[in-house]
């Protein structure tokens, strides 16, 4: 069993990273220049965050490509990214900002 610390909030830092989470999530296996042209970031920015996706568990490199794992993590993270905050209006006051970040992206 891994017992590692997860850092989750690196994974939704920026708007970026949360529109980089959103397209890996979607394709079952991809490249870096898939997720470049799909997300229009940089090449150097899409491949530290596959790395750091990789390094999370969300993610296995294989060669050059990067296959989505399917784990107990991926399954919380798809989750968390299809969450509404906007249900009540006091969640707003209380909201973590990367948290509302992910719901404006929705």
């Amino acid at each position: 069993m891994n017992e590692r610390l997860h850092d989750l909030s690196a994974l939704f830092r920026t708007k970026e990273r949360i529109k980089l989470l959103r397209t890996t999530l979607s394709l079952p296996v991809c490249t870096v220049q898939q997720v470049t042209i799909r997300t229009g970031l940089s090449k150097g920015l899409v491949s530290q965050y596959l790395a750091l996706l990789e390094h999370e568990g969300l993610l296995e490199r294989i060669n050059r490509k990067y296959q989505l794992k399917m784990c107990p993590l991926t399954s919380a993270v798809k989750r968390l990214l299809n969450v509404d905050p906007g249900f009540n209006r006091i969640q707003k006051t209380v909201m973590v900002a990367w948290c509302w970040n992910i719901w404006e992206l929705g």
